[in-house]
């Protein structure tokens, strides 16, 4: 209910029953007088009729209150000064107001029957969740939430990267690393803590090694091509517990997934893609597949490796024909890194001269970095700040702020700790 429209219309109805006279009820101005105590809203509608009506302005407004009809919304009106109007809003309509209102407070029809696609979180397996994924993963609740807010059908997608060189590096650094004897009874996420160990070691020894770079190049083949060997074996143990590990983080700070897609879900049609293309939007160039984006004024992207391995950028494309294929949003939403802002505008440029149905439908929204000691951390060695520290330690900080009190029990204090602070990570 929008209160000063339906005033607008009760006035429009006492003018009709005084005067015999039709106002179009938009056209009746309402103010919020600067003094409360002089009412909710005000008019000068008398004023503006005294010589239409050959009346002052104060006998119109003595009639128009005589006639105005009764109803549940104004609870009083008054006759004020030389011919001013003033509404006193039946204070128990607000109850009812937010009542009807409940959780959807600022809700609009904007945009209903619009449908809006948004990827966000997207942390990899065979890593920790970092603090970046955890600014995405609040980020892109609150810009879906908003957009919920405009009437939007709005759909929350993950996208993960589950193959690649970052989880050959990680199964590579598990395969030789001695694991400790109690491994097996360790919760998902100390699990995972290892397994970061791992991502590091073998980050290390491949730069250091040519012989551990052809290991781990080997291991990332066999994945792709989901041969049956000891190594896809760890593999495929390893993604389970990350799966498990970011879907927990996830499930505490309120995130629900319409759908989630991970990499190896497209890597083979991304390929097909790119190779589908070549000589009309892509190049081949030392036995790589790239798109040239210099006479663009964009960047210059590889597509497709020398090795016959499609890239980020290839299964870019195909996840995204694959989300238009399944859900054909009327506007697919990307967040990340401020660092991806070049990657992103070359991949929707490829999208877009590879079929027109993407142009002005998929974006790229980038958010700002988060620094250490001024600078960006690099999670091949091991600098991130990990996302499930950062919830531990905010809890930790909770519980010292909370006040003593003995009707608080440990398991209540722990769920208003929880409470507080997430709501404080979420409005940092």
């Amino acid at each position: 209910m929008k209160t000063k429209s339906e005033i607008q219309k009760l006035i429009a109805e006492a003018l009709q029953k005084a005067f015999s006279t039709a106002v179009p009820a938009g056209e009746i101005h309402l103010e919020h007088p600067a003094d409360r105590s002089h009412g909710d809203w005000a008019t000068n509608v008398a004023m503006t009729l005294t010589k239409d009506l050959g009346q002052n302005p104060r006998q119109i407004a003595e009639q128009l209150v005589a006639a105005f009809p009764q109803n549940e919304i104004v609870e009083k009106v008054e006759v004020a000064g030389p011919g001013f109007i003033n509404f006193y809003i039946n204070p128990g309509l607000y109850k009812t107001l937010l009542s009807q209102i409940d959780d959807k407070y600022g809700y609009h029809k904007l945009m209903v029957g619009k449908t809006l696609m948004i990827e966000f979180g997207q942390p990899n397996t065979h890593k920790e969740f970092h603090v970046g994924h955890l600014k995405s993963a609040i980020s892109g609740l609150a810009i879906s939430n908003m957009m919920e807010a405009l009437g939007y059908k709005v759909l929350r997608v993950n996208y993960f990267g589950d193959v690649g060189l970052q989880v050959a590096k990680s199964t590579w650094g598990f395969m030789q690393k001695d694991r400790p004897g109690d491994f097996e009874n360790w919760d998902v996420h100390k699990k995972m803590k290892y397994v970061d160990e791992c991502y590091v070691f073998g980050s290390q020894q491949m730069k250091e090694d040519p012989k551990v770079e052809a290991e781990i190049r080997e291991i990332n083949k066999q994945v792709y091509a989901r041969a049956s060997t000891p190594a896809v074996e760890v593999y495929g143990q390893i993604r389970e517990w990350s799966i498990e590990h970011v879907n927990l983080v996830f499930a505490k700070l309120g995130v629900v997934y319409d759908r989630q897609y991970p990499e190896s879900e497209v890597d083979a049609e991304a390929v097909k893609i790119v190779k589908e293309h070549i000589g009309e939007i892509f190049v081949e160039s030392e036995e790589a597949i790239i798109y040239d984006g210099k006479q663009e004024g964009l960047t210059t992207w590889v597509f497709i490796t020398k090795e016959g391995l499609p890239t980020y950028s290839a299964k870019d494309l195909a996840l995204a024909y694959k989300k238009f294929a399944e859900y054909n949003p009327d506007l697919s939403i990307v967040t990340t890194s401020v660092e991806q802002r070049d990657y992103f505008k070359v991949v929707i440029r490829a999208l877009e001269r590879i079929d027109s149905k993407f142009v002005g439908k998929y974006m790229n929204l980038p958010f700002g970095w988060l620094l250490r000691n001024n600078k960006k951390a690099s999670s091949r060695m091991g600098e991130n700040v990990k996302g499930v520290d950062i919830l531990h330690e905010a809890e930790e900080l909770a519980i010292q702020k909370i006040k003593v009190d003995k009707s608080y029990d440990a398991q209540e204090k722990a769920r208003i700790a929880e409470l507080i602070s997430l709501a404080g990570l979420k409005f940092l």
